[in-house]
């Protein structure tokens, strides 16, 4: 039976007008998912969403209300949780109905958005982690030269989000939603250009994850490296100050990395695995053990998503101050129930945006003076 399915799919391809209603369906009709299944998958989802949706829902608010936040490195950070605030509610969602349903129940304007939805905002996410990571590179490493300005920043959001959807556009243009009548059944699926997307994976998985985590490594290896001749430096004039930040700083930047792959990689070996068994087995099939691993990589990459705030956010100290002392209506972005006084308790002049910009640099710890890095108290 499954030689009869591999023959007649291979043949509808040549000759979409074979009439398959002569022929019992040859696999398994099972339509949707088991109860159990469907329910375990959605108790690890939410969570998931939840605390994700939160983390950068946070992290927006704050930069609305407080305006002394709105630095053009935040405004990277901000971007960044948008992309993942947008990608957390649709991503997920669109996903769990391609798992728990036999057949493809999006419709034809779900097989043409589908994957360009999620493919454009995990790429601006991942172009938004490059930027901000030469931002900080520029602010740590060359800092004599012109800092980002909120036009620059502007400019990069832009950027990120036209290069996210451009990047992703083939998979609007290549996907097409099929209906295939059987005997006793009715398929219906997503159709890939089989002769264009295999190749156009690499491309994406390039922009997804390679060209991602090159940019980063180079960045922050550099970062690093003018962090440890400043120590040397220091330690050498038996300067008094404590270079205890330097360690901070390289525990950060190691978990910006390590996370990113771990998170990121799963997915990239899955999809060669995909598109090379569908190339070149004869089956035509995916087994379960493999749809299950496919599952969990889909999972990190939203889990990379849900945690990108406290990693992006929670070391930058001026979020940081923020989030202790600003009022929970507030930080709900709640202006009826919100205090009407500034964080802290005190006035924010509009001179302060570019004193927290001094000092912030990216939530690495270090500040620039006087064109010389400093550590930060």
């Amino acid at each position: 039976m499954i030689v009869k399915l591999n023959i007649l799919i291979k043949y509808s391809d040549v000759y979409p007008s074979m009439d398959f209603t002569v022929y019992d369906y040859p696999r398994e009709i099972w339509r949707l998912k088991p109860g159990w299944e469907v329910a375990l998958k959605t108790i690890t989802f939410l969570p998931l969403i939840l605390f994700g949706v939160l983390g950068n829902a946070v992290l927006c608010c704050t930069l609305v209300q407080i305006r002394a936040l709105r630095t053009p490195t935040n405004l990277l950070i901000v971007n960044l949780a948008v992309a993942d605030l947008a990608t957390l509610v649709i991503c997920p969602l669109m996903f769990v109905f391609h798992d728990f349903y036999q057949n493809y129940v999006l419709g034809a304007i779900g097989c043409r958005t589908e994957g360009f939805l999620q493919g454009s905002l995990l790429i601006t996410s991942v172009l938004c982690l490059c930027a901000i990571s030469y931002d900080r590179l520029t602010a740590i490493v060359f800092p004599k030269r012109s800092r980002l300005t909120k036009r620059g920043a502007v400019g990069l959001i832009v950027a990120c989000w036209t290069g996210g959807f451009l990047l992703a556009l083939p998979l609007s243009i290549y996907r097409a939603y099929r209906e295939r009548q059987w005997k006793n059944y009715l398929e219906t699926y997503c159709a890939e250009n089989t002769t264009f997307l295999p190749s156009y994976w690499h491309v994406l998985i390039g922009a997804l994850v390679w060209f991602p985590l090159l940019v980063m490594f180079c960045c922050y290896s550099l970062i690093f490296l003018k962090l440890d001749r400043y120590e040397r430096r220091v330690l050498r004039k038996e300067h008094p100050i404590s270079v205890s930040y330097k360690r901070k700083v390289a525990k950060t930047l190691f978990i910006v990395l390590i996370v990113f792959v771990l998170l990121r990689i799963p997915f990239t070996t899955l999809v060669f695995i995909r598109y090379n068994r569908y190339l070149n087995d004869n089956q035509n099939q995916i087994g379960n053990d493999f749809l299950i691993l496919w599952y969990v990589s889909h999972y990190l990459m939203y889990l990379n998503a849900a945690l990108n705030p406290l990693i992006y956010g929670l070391t930058n100290e001026n979020f940081r101050k923020a989030f202790r002392k600003i009022s929970l209506s507030r930080l709900l972005c709640i202006p009826a129930l919100a205090s009407r006084r500034s964080v802290g308790g005190k006035s924010r002049r509009p001179g302060d945006d570019k004193a927290n910009d001094g000092k912030a640099n990216g939530g690495l710890g270090i500040a620039t003076i006087g064109g010389r890095l400093q550590p930060r108290a």
